[in-house]
């Protein structure tokens, strides 16, 4: 039995409609089959992965550090990186995290070239471009420039305590690896980062991941976004045919929103981070 599903990653946005145009000038994001923009619930396909912008009524502009436990972002595989970020300099609106450009990273970190910014809402997103040696097989053969989501990376405070909230939804750890040096640093804007990075995958799924990211230096930023600010991506799962521990739910909560915005059944709870999963239609638990 594989583990829950990533199914989409919820954005919320202070106007979704220029954000959504947005990505689709910049990424060639297009609406889900079907669906057409609306200025309260917006999904967009990058490639086969979704991505919803939800509306919200805050008006904080808060954007959280690369250390801090409100971080949250999204790595959209691409196939050439000067053409991406050639693409992204004609849309305006957008700013940097990485102070230097595109990074190459060493072997041990595994040797992409990344780029990370943040869309004109204050959202942090990285440009992702493997080693034509390393590409994982679910990016081969594609011939678009921007590929898909590979992954949603989020900040941790405990890497053990996350992995083991992420195993009763069926998470596995897959790869372990350090991330240190010069180019993580220019790459994260954070001053000698050493970054413990886990892949997290439930069996059998298709992209996006989920990555663990534990910043022992210089140490974790304990935050928890408000359920309406910008900083509270959520992941959606599906968790059909798997059987979630009662534990997980421990942290379930309702949060105050339109209860006709998607149309469906949802769980929603927290990670022991603060981070929010949405648990969509039928939820079976043991």
């Amino acid at each position: 039995m594989s583990g829950a599903r990533i199914t989409a990653i919820q954005l919320v946005c202070h106007d979704v409609v220029a954000t959504a145009s947005f990505y689709g000038k910049a990424f060639d994001c297009r609406p889900a089959a079907g669906e057409e923009t609306n200025s309260r619930l917006t999904r967009l396909m990058l490639g086969e992965q979704c991505i919803e912008l939800v509306a919200t009524g805050s008006q904080s502009q808060i954007a959280a550090q690369s250390n801090s436990t409100a971080f949250q972002h999204c790595a959209i595989v691409v196939s050439d990186m000067p053409a991406a970020l050639k693409r992204l300099g004609t849309c305006p609106g957008w700013s940097t995290i990485s102070c230097c450009g595109a990074e190459t990273l060493p072997q041990s970190s595994g040797g992409v070239i990344a780029f990370k910014f943040r869309d004109p809402e204050g959202h942090p997103l990285e440009f992702l471009r493997f080693s034509d040696d390393l590409v994982p097989a679910c990016w081969k053969d594609k011939t678009q420039l921007f590929l898909g989501i590979d992954h949603s990376a989020i900040t941790t405070a405990n890497t053990g305590q996350a992995a083991r909230f992420y195993a009763n939804l069926g998470f596995s750890v897959t790869h372990r690896q350090m991330n240190e040096g010069p180019e993580q640093q220019r790459l994260d804007d954070v001053t000698a980062p050493l970054v413990e990075v886990t892949t997290l995958e439930a069996a059998g799924a298709k992209p996006p991941h989920l990555e663990l990211l534990y910043y022992q230096q210089p140490g974790t930023i304990i935050e928890v976004a408000p359920v309406m600010d910008i900083r509270s991506t959520r992941l959606i799962l599906d968790v059909n045919e798997f059987r979630v521990s009662p534990e997980v739910f421990a942290n379930s909560f309702q949060p105050m929103r339109d209860p006709e915005l998607t149309g469906v059944q949802e769980s929603w709870l927290r990670d022991g981070d603060g981070h929010i999963l949405i648990a969509r239609e039928d939820r079976v638990t043991i």
